[in-house]
């Protein structure tokens, strides 16, 4: 039997929300999951699932931990085949428990990082299905960084 054909949307909050709202534009008659740290941001959106997760970054190590098993457990109940995330910490997680899960990633990323990849794109960029980044120059210095346009 074959898989219908939808998206886990997974990001933290601000600037990366945003952008992330702003990819459900494109979803027209795709169904989506959707996964932040905030549950106040996603009124208004025609999602499948709601998935609250746990905000970290690397200068929060017990964090981390906690929000490693948490992503992880929202990528096994979602049953997405595909994983979409602007970033930062969560969203890299879940590329990389995707990948391992045979769903197909991509890494979009944040359009505040205008010089280079961000760490986490960087390490995206070695794990994902594709890298997007939103700034052309970035893509020219970027080994794996395609640009995409710009969401915002």
């Amino acid at each position: 039997m074959k898989k219908n054909n939808s998206v886990l949307l997974i990001s933290s909050s601000g600037g990366h929300w945003v952008q992330i709202s702003k990819l459900v534009e494109g979803l027209d008659g795709v169904e989506y999951d959707v996964a932040t740290v905030d549950p106040t941001v996603v009124g208004g959106l025609k999602y499948r699932n709601f998935y609250e997760i746990r905000d970290f970054n690397r200068d929060t190590p017990l964090k981390a931990m906690v929000g490693v098993f948490n992503i992880i457990s929202v990528v096994l109940k979602s049953p997405s085949t595909h994983i979409i995330s602007t970033g930062a910490a969560p969203g890299l997680v879940a590329i990389i428990a995707g990948r391992i899960l045979g769903r197909k990633t991509l890494w979009l990323d944040s359009i505040a990082n205008a010089r280079q990849l961000s760490l986490s794109g960087r390490v995206a960029s070695r794990i994902a299905n594709l890298t997007l980044t939103q700034w052309e120059e970035v893509a020219a210095v970027s080994r794996s960084a395609v640009y995409g346009g710009k969401v915002v």
